[in-house]
C-alpha cells in the first residue's frame, strides 16, 4: 500500500450504508494515503481495527443493526463464545445482537484467566453485569467460586449461559 509522511490519518467510516474514508488530524508519520485506503476498501481489504470501528459504528445505527441481525439469523444458528471475560464492549454488543436475533448463544469463561483488561474487557463485562447480564455459579459449588462464574443472559431462556 502506498504510504506518505503525512499529518492526517485516513479512517474508514460509515456514511449511511456506504463505507467512506475520512481524514483526521494526527501526528505526522508514515501512513497509507487516502487513495491507497480507498482502493483497499474497494477491493474488500481493511485492518482488524478498521473492521471493528466500522462494526461499532454500524451497531449504533438502528437500521444497520437490523441488517446485521438479519444477516446473523440467515447465516448462524448457534454462537459459542469462549473466554467471555476477555470480551470488551463491542464483543458484548455482538453477543447481545446474536441473542436478540434468537440465536442459541452460549458463553463460557473463567475470570481468573481474563487477560485483556487493557482493551476494556473486565470493565465491559462488569458493566454488562449491571444491565442485562446475570452471573450464575457453576455446578461445582465452591470450586466454581475459585474458577469463576459464567454470565447468564437475562430474559430469554435460550440465551442462558452454561459451563
Amino acid at each position: 500500500m502506498d504510504t506518505d509522511w503525512i499529518g492526517w490519518e485516513p479512517i474508514p467510516t460509515l456514511d449511511g450504508d456506504q463505507v467512506v474514508t475520512e481524514l483526521r488530524r494526527a501526528r505526522s508519520e508514515s501512513r497509507p494515503t487516502k487513495a491507497a485506503v480507498d482502493q483497499a476498501l474497494i477491493e474488500g481489504w481493511c485492518t482488524h481495527q478498521e473492521a471493528r470501528r466500522l462494526l461499532e459504528t454500524a451497531l449504533r445505527d438502528s437500521a444497520m443493526r437490523d441488517v446485521l441481525r438479519l444477516h446473523l439469523t440467515q447465516t448462524v444458528r448457534v454462537l459459542v463464545i469462549d473466554e467471555i471475560f476477555d470480551a470488551n464492549a463491542l464483543d458484548l454488543s455482538l453477543v447481545r445482537l446474536a441473542a436478540d436475533a434468537g440465536l442459541d448463544v452460549t458463553v463460557v469463561g473463567d475470570p481468573w484467566q481474563a487477560l485483556y483488561g487493557f482493551r476494556g474487557a473486565a470493565r465491559a463485562l462488569r458493566h454488562a453485569g449491571k444491565s442485562r447480564c446475570r452471573v450464575r455459579q457453576g455446578e461445582e459449588g465452591r470450586r466454581a467460586d475459585r474458577r469463576g462464574a459464567v454470565p447468564e443472559w437475562g430474559d430469554d431462556r435460550r440465551h442462558r449461559a452454561t459451563r
